[in-house]
């Protein structure tokens, strides 16, 4: 199954961004791997810890949150990946 990027699909983004959760417990404990295998189980390769992953995840994560969670972190409050 491929993803589609469309701008206007926050649910869709959310939803697969939430597919990292669960990898935040594996490899590099709170960290991301380099790179996935881009069909399913999304097998991680490479190295096991990645900075730009990290910061690519945590991007689109700003991008798609709701109003609630862009307020606290424009207030300095911190960032909230709460997916609810």
């Amino acid at each position: 199954m491929g993803l589609a990027r469309r701008s206007d699909d926050e649910a869709g983004a959310r939803q697969a961004l939430a597919g990292f959760v669960p990898h935040l417990d594996e490899a590099c404990i709170g960290s991301i791997s380099e790179i996935f295998d881009a069909d399913e189980p999304y097998t991680p390769r490479g190295c096991i810890a990645q900075a730009w992953s990290v910061a690519e995840v945590l991007r689109a994560w700003i991008k798609v949150a709701r109003p609630s969670a862009a307020a606290a972190t424009s207030s300095g409050d911190g960032i909230s990946l709460a997916t609810e």
